[in-house]
């Protein structure tokens, strides 16, 4: 092997290993990586990997602690608290993220998907026409707009953002299933046939999706 390429690889060996006993012996050792944002914040992905997210809200805590101006961690703790099913707090996050950088696109779709689940639709809606203004090419607040039209039946409204959604990302099964819903809804089952067929495709463990696909494949028999 060629004699640096081995010597960069034990310094990468080295490094990991190091890195290694810092996150496992925080509490007793390794002031300095103590002082460390991005330590803690591997800590806690790691405890996010094991879904053991009351771990992981503490372990992002101590980054925010170390580095409060820093717009990405309240995203991630915001995540973390979600994922729990802390709705409320995962907005207050999400707006302090905002806050801190009000260009910040997943926080505020993420703001805006909440806001859809606790049916606050004005205010979903200011979040995603916001989003859609300032990030044009961004698929998800489409999608997410597209829903939220869906679920106070504004079908063509729907529909329009959801080929959007489609055009910016074709790979996507969920948006087809949306889709299809909305053409449902809309008395066109054939398109809507269509469409749920690309989500099967797309999400062939899908169970909402099978069951749709059955029923439009009845219903054209």
């Amino acid at each position: 092997m060629n004699p640096l390429k081995r010597f960069g690889q034990a310094i990468r060996t080295w490094w990991l290993r190091v890195m290694m006993a810092c996150l496992l012996a925080i509490p007793t050792g390794c002031q300095d990586a103590q002082n460390h944002p991005n330590v803690w914040l591997q800590k806690a992905y790691l405890h996010e990997g094991r879904q053991e997210y009351p771990q992981a809200i503490d372990a992002i805590t101590k980054a925010i602690e170390l580095e409060p101006d820093n717009p990405v961690w309240y995203f991630d703790r915001g995540v973390f608290k979600e994922a729990q099913g802390d709705l409320d707090a995962a907005v207050q996050d999400y707006e302090i993220c905002l806050q801190k950088d009000p260009r910040n696109v997943r926080a505020r779709n993420n703001r805006a998907v909440i806001k859809i689940t606790q049916h606050k639709t004005e205010e979903a809606f200011e979040d995603l026409n916001l989003l859609i203004e300032k990030n044009p090419t961004f698929a998800l607040g489409y999608f997410n707009r597209g829903r939220l039209n869906f679920s106070i039946e504004h079908f063509d409204d729907a529909h329009h953002d959801l080929n959007r959604a489609i055009e910016l990302d074709p790979q996507a099964g969920m948006f087809y299933f949306v889709r299809a819903q909305v053409q449902k809804a809309r008395s066109e089952s054939v398109h809507a046939l269509q469409d749920i067929t690309i989500a099967h495709f797309l999400m062939p463990d899908n169970d909402d999706v099978r069951k749709l696909k059955s029923e439009l494949e009845l219903s054209l028999d």
